[in-house]
């Protein structure tokens, strides 16, 4: 018989708190995203991570590269943004990386791993599979100067909401 931790028992009851904090946080990240400000700056340290992604957009045309830009930043600020406002609830870090050269396999791979209820992968934009994939800390996607903050990194992983639901409700051993 497996033994139940305190927080294991008091979880349930905390669901609701839980919920409300990370709605509040969502909609906090949404509005902060609006004043613009957030946007510019995360948006400056994503391309400079990720530089391709300016390109993708230059092939659409003007107005659709506007608009795909406009919708995939503002995506990105809220999705940070609540990262961000939600690392109260985000106190794990992941057990094991996968480090990989491109065409070696890493896609398929991820994908496989992603189908077993025990593991999670990074806290991404849901429409951007590189970035939901890669967590591109490491390249200074955050800002060169925060890529050894243990704190930022554990903002990129699921919360302690998503890690009981695997281990409570669908019954896989940590």
């Amino acid at each position: 018989m497996a033994t139940i931790t305190c927080f294991e028992a008091l979880m349930p009851a905390l669901l609701p708190l839980i919920a409300l904090y990370y709605a509040l946080a969502y909609l906090l990240a949404c509005l902060l995203t609006m004043t613009v400000l957030p946007s510019l700056l995360l948006a400056r340290r994503l391309y400079w991570a990720c530089p391709f992604i300016p390109h993708i957009w230059a092939s659409h045309g003007p107005v659709a590269g506007t608009c795909l830009r406009l919708g995939f930043e503002t995506m990105y600020c809220i999705n940070v943004l609540k990262r961000f406002l939600t690392l109260p609830i985000r106190p794990y870090t992941p057990d094991f990386f996968i480090v990989g050269f491109p065409k070696a396999g890493t896609t398929s791979l991820a994908n496989h791993l992603r189908r077993h209820p025990a593991i999670d992968g990074i806290v991404g934009p849901p429409c951007h599979d590189t970035l939901s994939k890669e967590s591109h800390f490491f390249n200074g996607v955050l800002g060169r100067s925060n890529a050894h903050s243990k704190t930022l990194y554990r903002s990129f992983f699921p919360t302690v909401f998503r890690r009981w639901w695997a281990e409570a409700v669908l019954g896989v051993e940590k």
